[in-house]
């Protein structure tokens, strides 16, 4: 998040074409969304929104697609939201995320875990604990981008920026990790995506979905990675699209 790669043609060109390969028309592809139970759906009014509305949803195995509670208000990326690199197939119109550009993703992400200044949680998904030295890598050129872990156990260091996952404020006091970008990390498509805390009513975050403390608190003790959590957040025109291709509420 914070080194910034120039923005030039060729770069936003390079992920066109990876998405395009990702997702090209004539793959078969299962329904990412099949072995999913619960669902964070964000729903910004335009691409340029810098808010939006969180509601959460949960199903049987098999079954339809329950409410859980009311809309939450969230904050979203400083330039709205950019197509990421998820679980989704073939994006569609819509500008594409990189590395600084200070988008929120656009998509379908796996929620893989949380993390926080406190060293434990009692929660239903791995927890990472936010030490002084747990950093999440920025560096496109790093073989550990997009990566979170404790840098003291790592030797020999390969990357010139890093996000201190320890703050001075409460931003990271709880977050979640989005999947965004991973498996294996596209240099340049965009790291450390996470929710977590705002900073406050109308700071828009650098590319992350945040929220209040108590809201965030009460995400993180829902969810369960046993019902394999997963992120939805797009702009209010892609809905219907979603929901016919992956059957999202």
């Amino acid at each position: 998040m914070k080194t910034q790669l120039p923005r030039t043609p060729s770069l936003t060109a390079l992920l066109v074409i990876v998405i395009a390969l990702a997702f090209a028309p004539g793959q078969a592809r299962a329904n990412p969304l099949d072995v999913s139970r619960q669902l964070v759906l964000v729903l910004a009014d335009t691409w340029e929104s810098r808010r939006g509305e969180m509601r959460l949803y949960e199903r049987a195995p098999g079954g339809v697609w329950k409410r859980r509670g009311g809309a939450v208000e969230v904050e979203l990326g400083k330039n709205g939201l950019g197509w990421g690199l998820g679980l989704h197939g073939e994006p569609g119109d819509g500008p594409v995320k990189r590395e600084g550009d200070g988008k929120a993703p656009a998509g379908i992400f796996r929620i893989s875990g949380a993390f926080g200044y406190a060293p434990a949680r009692k929660l239903e998904v791995p927890y990472m604990h936010a030490s002084d030295t747990a950093v999440c890598v920025d560096d496109a050129k790093s073989s550990r981008y997009n990566s979170a872990f404790d840098s003291s156990s790592v030797p020999g260091r390969d990357w010139k920026s890093a996000e201190d996952m320890r703050r001075k404020d409460r931003q990271y006091e709880l977050g979640l990790f989005v999947d965004h970008n991973s498996q294996p990390a596209v240099p340049g498509a965009g790291s450390c995506i996470f929710m977590h805390v705002r900073e406050g009513k109308g700071k828009y975050t650098s590319g992350c979905t945040a929220m209040t403390l108590k809201e965030m608190e009460r995400l993180a003790s829902w969810l369960e990675a046993s019902k394999n959590p997963v992120l939805v957040q797009i702009p209010r025109a892609e809905r219907s699209r979603f929901t016919s291709l992956y059957g999202t509420p």
